[in-house]
């Protein structure tokens, strides 16, 4: 896939979904972006049939949050929110990511995904007390064992 990089600078990513608890997530990698002087970019993929405005007070509460950390903030309503944030990775320069915490990495397809993709990229988990936590692919290989 030959994708043309949007910007220049390299940024860090926080993947959201359409929670109010995903500020925590926001906040935690404006933190990590500032350690690092990075960009801060979050980016909401939703099925199709959210785009209906059912979720349109949690997505506004979250642009907030974006904008009060001086993020960019990307909706996209696909299907398929792995394709969709892969090619956002490849068309930005994302040098880390970070998104949620769940119950067993190793069972997230997502993070999977991230990992099978981008197997150089660090990933960040957020706890529910807003902490980020650094994994890496030898962690992630050591919880499926």
């Amino acid at each position: 896939m030959v994708v043309k990089k949007r910007n220049i600078k390299p940024s860090i990513l926080v993947c959201v979904t359409n929670q109010y608890s995903c500020g925590r997530l926001i906040e935690a990698g404006a933190r990590i972006a500032k350690d690092y002087s990075m960009e801060l970019k979050v980016f909401c993929a939703l099925k199709r049939e959210q785009a209906n405005n059912s979720y349109i007070n949690e997505i506004e509460y979250l642009f907030s949050i974006a904008r009060k950390e001086g993020a960019e903030m990307s909706v996209y309503y696909r299907d398929d929110a792995i394709n969709a944030v892969t090619t956002f990775i490849y068309s930005n320069k994302i040098e880390h990511i970070v998104v949620g915490e769940v119950d067993d990495i190793k069972e997230s397809e997502f993070i999977s995904s991230i990992f099978e993709k981008f197997d150089n990229l660090p990933v960040s988990i957020v706890s529910k007390q807003g902490d980020p936590h650094l994994i890496n692919q030898g962690l992630m290989k050591a919880a499926g064992s």
